[in-house]
Formats: structure tokens, sequence, C-alpha cells
């Protein structure tokens, strides 16, 4: 056993010696064992990878190790190095990528981050300039806190693009036309992230220009914006993506903003065409994090393709702590009929404290989408129950008048699904109940599944579950009834 190994080992040990083809990733961190590896890699295509060991974080000595050494090192090899990818301390970074005087000249991939450090303020961040000046080929350009002059060709044919934290400062940052340049020339773009980077607004702006300069993206699968809302609405006011399956937004909301300045010309994006299930909702569970930690979710799915979604975070970060929800939510719902205001809406689903919501709140966005035919509402957490009164407030709404020449108009005359969860629930709420479901049935309007979960009653008897007839299926917390045995209620 021990003679097998040692030929296996022996064995491989003579093919990487002969084999360029195992030596196509190198370490930087070590450079006489980085400059035996580029010897033997022949003409073959290297990946190079400098991370924080190269200076000092891995057991090596920063003062013995400079950029000097490291371009000494890969100079000569610089022509077949396809990827190269550095992860150093800010401080090391611009001393670095000076010493790398490009000859990079089939550079394919190219990734430059800066650590945080904790010394180091996030707002005071200064912008570090790369400019690989022979490269021409760049595919890939992953960038933190480094920036490029976009100008260059080296960025002409970008296929995925992720930019973070590049400037502090929105004079430092390049301008729309610029940097739609890169995107028009750049039609195989297939991804697209950018946080705090890319085109900024001034301060001074309290509103998007309007754009005088569309680009189409037609490759383009999934883009990624971080920023606040009219940064964001500020690019998207400049881009098509009709292939694009994936949209996340991430908002950070102050009381200068609005949820709406998410979307251009109210939300007329061609993405959003056949959008047809909205879930507004908290991205973590009440027991992970601190309430004022939670960040409340949109996501969107189209009804042509349910792998096509919208995904949409909001963060408010005024001082008010809690009070910042007590705004933030009601503002999320109230703007869902301005952001899907041309989309075929059926499915809302709400996760969230819809305590704050009042009647006016649920006439309007309701009454904005008509072929709305499945509605849920419940808090984050079961353990939380609403009032029954808020409650009352969305039945009220949906309650018809039974005199139709008052109330000609039914809200969401196509509802059939309606689920409310996690919610203090008495006699008189189950009577509120019942007339909704007898007013809309007597105009034709009738739900044909109804659930009740994890609710809290307080009656003086026992709870029974109304008997809404064999026309509506009826689930009830943990146990489900219906009046038809042969149909299938799906909760």
């Amino acid at each position: 056993m021990n003679l097998r190994l040692s030929s296996v080992c022996q064995r491989w040990r003579t093919v990487a010696f002969y084999s360029q083809l195992l030596w196509t990733v190198v370490d930087l961190s070590h450079l006489q064992r980085a400059a035996a590896f580029l010897q033997r890699s022949g003409t073959a295509a290297v990946d190079a990878y400098l991370d924080n060991g190269f200076y000092g974080q891995g057991g090596g000595d920063p003062s013995n190790v400079d950029g000097f050494s490291l371009w000494a090192t890969l100079s000569p090899h610089a022509s077949h190095i396809s990827a190269l990818y550095i992860e150093v301390p800010y401080n090391h970074m611009q001393e670095l990528l000076d010493s790398l005087d490009c000859t990079f000249t089939n550079l394919l991939n190219l990734r430059l981050l800066c650590p945080i450090e904790k010394a180091e303020p996030r707002d005071g961040i200064q912008t570090i300039i790369y400019n690989p000046s022979r490269a021409h080929a760049i595919q890939e350009l992953d960038l933190y806190k480094v920036c490029v002059p976009w100008y260059s060709p080296a960025y002409n044919n970008l296929r995925d693009l992720d930019l973070r934290y590049q400037v502090s400062n929105p004079s430092n940052a390049p301008t729309m036309d610029l940097f739609l340049g890169v995107l028009e020339r750049s039609p195989e773009l297939e991804f697209l992230r950018l946080a705090f980077a890319g085109p900024m607004l001034d301060s001074s702006y309290t509103s998007y220009p309007e754009p005088h300069r569309r680009v189409e993206l037609t490759k383009l699968k999934s883009i990624t914006l971080y920023n606040n809302p009219l940064d964001i609405g500020h690019l998207l006011a400049h881009l098509d993506f009709p292939a694009t399956t994936g949209i996340n937004l991430h908002a950070i909301l102050s009381p200068s903003n609005s949820i709406c300045d998410l979307f251009p010309r109210g939300g007329r994006l061609p993405v959003f065409a056949d959008i047809s299930h909205i879930h507004l909702g908290y991205t973590k569970t009440y027991t992970e994090c601190a309430w004022e930690d939670l960040s409340l979710h949109l996501e969107a799915t189209s009804k042509q393709s349910p792998h096509s979604r919208i995904n949409v975070d909001f963060k408010w970060t005024d001082d008010g702590g809690n009070d910042a929800w007590a705004i933030g939510i009601p503002q999320s719902f109230r703007s869902l009929p301005i952001l899907f205001a041309h989309s075929p809406i059926t499915h809302i689903e709400l996760t969230c404290s819809y305590h704050a919501f009042v009647a006016a709140d649920w006439r309007m966005v309701l009454g904005s989408f008509n072929e709305l035919t499945s509605l849920t509402a419940q808090p984050l957490s079961p353990a939380y129950y609403v009032p029954s009164a808020n409650v009352e407030d969305l039945l009220e709404v949906l309650t018809p008048s039974l005199n139709r020449v008052a109330e000609p108009s039914v809200v969401c005359p196509q509802l059939r699904r309606l689920k409310l969860g996690s919610f203090t629930m008495g006699n008189a709420f189950c009577g509120t109940l019942m007339d909704c479901v007898s007013a809309r049935k007597s105009r034709e309007v009738g739900l044909c599944w109804l659930g009740l979960g994890h609710f809290n009653w307080v009656g003086e008897e026992e709870f029974c579950m109304p008997m809404f007839g064999e026309s509506v299926g009826c689930w009830c917390g943990e146990e489900k009834t219906c009046g038809d045995p042969t149909r299938e209620w799906d909760p």
C-alpha cells in the first residue's frame, strides 16, 4: 500500500512538472513559488490571485515584498495572464496598481478589491484610479472601492460588471453619458451589479432628469442596484432590458426621498408589463434581528414566466428608529398602484405590520387592481396579532353595498381567495366577516376560498368557524374544511 501511494505521488509530481495545464492558477503570496509556476505554465492562460496574505496576513512581511517585486515577477508573463484578482488593504492598493504598468493584452477578468478596515470610515473613501491602457478584451470587471477611466477601450466588451463603493462624492462618479457609452459598447453584457457606484445625481436634484438617451441591453440576465431610490431611478430611466429574469433593487430610504423615485414615469418600465404577483414583506424574521434592523421586501413575479422576478428591498435610515416604520410601511403599500399602474396584478401577499393601514389605504390600493384574484394579509410573526379593527377596515372595503345604485362599483370584483392571519378576533368580527362574504355573493362577486390563520380568539364562547355554504372553501388554523369534498383547497 505504501509503495503504491509512493508511485502515485511520484507520477503526479512528474505530470505537474512537465504539464503546463496544471499550472494555470498562480498564488502571488509567495513570489519565488509564483515565478516557478509561471515559468512552467509556458503560454497557457493564467489566472493570477493576490490576496491579503501577500501583505502580512498570511505570515508574510509587507515591508519585504512590495509592488515592484510583484511586477518583476509578472512582467515576463503578462501577455498570457487572462485573469487578475487582487484583494489587498486599501493603503497598499494604490502602490500596487502604480507598479503594474499594464501590458496585460489578453486580460479577460479583472477583480480589484479593497477590504473595509475598521479604522476607515466608509464615507471617507478616497478613489483609487486604475487604467489598464493595453488591455482591450476585459469581459468581467469587479471593483470594490477602485475606479477606472471609463473612456478606456479596455471596457468595450463587458459581459459581467460589478461595481461597489466606488465613490463617496458624486462629482467623482462617471457621467450618465459616459457610463451609458460603456453599456452601449458592451452588447453581450449579461450581469450588472452596482452598489453606491456608477452615475450619481448631485444632492441638489429633487427628481431625475428626463432621459434623452436610452440603451437596450438585450442579453442582460440579471441587474442588481443598491443605492438611494433617486439614483436607481435615474439609471433605470435610461435602460431597457427585455430579457432580464432577475431584477434586484435595494433602496435606502430617508425622509427626503420616496419609494416612487425608484421607477421613472410612474413605473412604466417595459419589464413591468406582465407582472402579476406582488409580495410585500420583511427580509428577515422577527426573531433574527432587532425591529429597527428589518428591511421591507417587495417581490413581483412575471405572469408569463414564473422565473422572472423583481425584488426590491427598502431600508430606512432616518433617526426616528421605529417611527420610520410607521411612515415607511404605509408609504410602501400606498406606492403599489403607482409602481405597478400598468401591470395586470392578480396576486398580492402582505407579510408586514399592516395595523398601520386604514380603510382609505385599502380602498386606494385594492381599488387600483381590478384583476386581483388572491389577497393574503398577515403580519411578520404569528406571535404578533393585528387588532381586529384594522382587519375590519379591510373587510369594510371588500364588502359591497347591497344598494347597487349607491355603490355601482365593487372593489376587487375578481377576488376569489382571501387569507387573513395573526389578528385578534371576537364575535363582532365574525359578524363583519359573514356580512362581507354574503354581500359579495349577492353581487355575484363571491369568494371561493377563505383562510383564517393563527388568530387570537377573544369571544365569549368557544370559537366555531362560520358556515358560508358549499360555495366557499374555508381553512382555519391547522384545520381545513370545505363544503364540497371533491374540491381541493390549497391554503
